[in-house]
């Protein structure tokens, strides 16, 4: 097994303002374990109970995908309410890491990479300016909310409330990934 080394997860955690237990960084640290030879995730599924807690630690997975690694990151939630909230303690995360750019409010620059933060109603996220690679968050309510976005890291949060239907209308958004990632927030094992 090996670890993507170049990140420790606490300390990066703690620069985006969140505080990660031992439990948090070794589910996180796990998470960014990958086999040898493949460079695939180890673990390509992950549940974890609906707490702050277990957010926190998703959202500086969410933050790494993109900053790190660069990766497109669908984050998925049951109610607009919900939406708000994950993307409120990301935005918080990108401004902690980062540095604001001067006259305009929704950019930052995090170790050179130009960020912009979306705040508009249904398209809530961030997107690196050199890359493109993004985060959106969607509200899955909605009918075709994850239609045509492509993912590397799936986060379904509020996951209890996540239906079969749903989840045939998200697989598609990580299935053009060579590594993809999907997160389960608040169950303990899937039902669909």
């Amino acid at each position: 097994m090996q670890m993507l080394d170049t990140v420790d997860v606490k300390a990066f955690a703690r620069a985006a303002g969140l505080e990660l237990d031992d439990h948090q960084a070794h589910v996180l640290t796990d998470m960014l374990s990958v086999n040898p030879g493949t460079s695939t995730w180890r673990t390509m599924e992950i549940t974890a109970p609906q707490q702050t807690a277990a957010v926190d630690t998703f959202v500086v997975r969410a933050l790494i995908g993109l900053l790190v690694l660069g990766e497109n990151v669908l984050w998925s939630v049951h109610r607009s309410t919900a939406t708000k909230a994950a993307h409120g303690r990301l935005s918080t995360g990108l401004r902690a890491l980062g540095t604001a750019t001067e006259g305009a409010p929704n950019r930052v620059e995090v170790d050179g990479i130009p960020v912009k933060i979306r705040n508009a109603n249904g398209y809530e996220g961030a997107e690196r300016l050199d890359t493109g690679a993004r985060i959106r968050f969607a509200c899955r309510r909605y009918a075709g909310a994850v239609r045509g976005y492509n993912a590397d890291l799936l986060v379904i949060d509020e996951a209890g409330d996540y239906t079969a239907a749903q989840h045939k209308e998200h697989l598609p958004s990580v299935a053009c990934s060579r590594n993809p990632q999907i997160v389960y927030i608040g169950v303990e094992g899937k039902s669909w």
